[in-house]
């Protein structure tokens, strides 16, 4: 491939069929839903916004999914009839700081103003922002396919997929031990690199559910992508979030082209599903 200086990589990522819901299927970590008599103020019954479709880009990407395109396409639906579902009484504890993760470098996460697809969006963040702060308020609704988390986004209250909130925990350097999996460190792009270092975290349960969250990025020196490895079928860890760093091997010439990618680093952050206690999973 050739190098522009610099140069950016923009794979696409291959859809997964999630539930219709819009939020996917509630995560191992759930527990059976307790009836409450009293649903949130803004409810209303779910119906199928308007998708907008991303054009294609250069680069395919095999291994990555994208937010189902109802919780991630904004509703104008009007609140009008009470929510489906129930009150959990399970939930992160009050204060708990989440991320945005399993969403495309190039898509984002809708907050809306009650659990479900239906209601009024509040607010959009994107994956690997520093610029929101999102707090968790201890409630969660369980509707028919999928949970809900109210949480407060910059101080407005809002209601969010809890498939795609989790709580960052540890961050460390796990190059050594996915060197050692792998054996061979030379890949032809960075997203044949993101696919092997993925297959390197499964832990024997369910197929995790990989996202590249950080947009490729090709320089002459190397490269960088960074991916959400999730759905570790664990009560308290959702998944790992993973910074790769690469060496580009370049051909000669005055325009020379990148031959190959030597894996370099690999950077870990826990993703917890609920909370965080020394940097572990609660």
């Amino acid at each position: 491939m050739k190098v522009h200086r610099p140069t950016v990589l923009i794979p696409v990522l291959v859809s997964t069929a999630l539930l219709a819901s819009a939020c996917g299927s509630s995560d191992s970590g759930a527990t059976s839903p307790t009836t409450s008599s009293e649903p949130p103020a803004a409810l209303v019954e779910p119906e199928s916004p308007v998708v907008t479709e991303r054009p294609p880009t250069t680069q395919p990407a095999t291994s990555s999914t994208k937010a189902d395109p109802e919780e991630t396409t904004t509703s104008t639906s009007e609140t009008t009839t009470t929510n489906p579902g129930s009150a959990l009484d399970f939930y992160p504890p009050i204060g708990t700081e989440f991320t945005v993760v399993g969403v495309r470098w190039d898509d984002d996460l809708n907050f809306r103003s009650g659990p479900g697809t239906s209601n009024d969006v509040l607010a959009n963040v994107v994956s690997l922002t520093n610029e929101h702060t999102i707090v968790g308020l201890g409630q969660a609704w369980q509707l028919e396919n999928s949970i809900w988390w109210k949480v407060s986004v910059d101080g407005t209250e809002a209601w969010a997929s809890q498939r795609y909130l989790a709580a960052p925990g540890l961050q460390d350097s796990v190059f050594d031990e996915v060197a050692a999996q792998l054996g061979i460190l030379k890949f032809e792009t960075l997203q044949d690199m993101a696919d092997a270092v993925a297959a390197t975290r499964e832990t024997g349960g369910p197929e995790p559910r990989v996202v590249v969250v950080g947009e490729p990025l090709v320089f002459e020196t190397g490269g960088i992508i960074t991916i959400d490895v999730l759905d570790y079928g664990d009560d308290a860890l959702k998944g790992e979030r993973l910074r790769l760093e690469a060496a580009a091997a370049l051909g000669e010439g005055d325009d020379p082209v990148v031959e190959f990618f030597v894996l370099e680093g690999v950077e870990r952050t826990i993703l917890c599903q609920r909370g965080v206690s020394g940097g572990l999973c609660t």
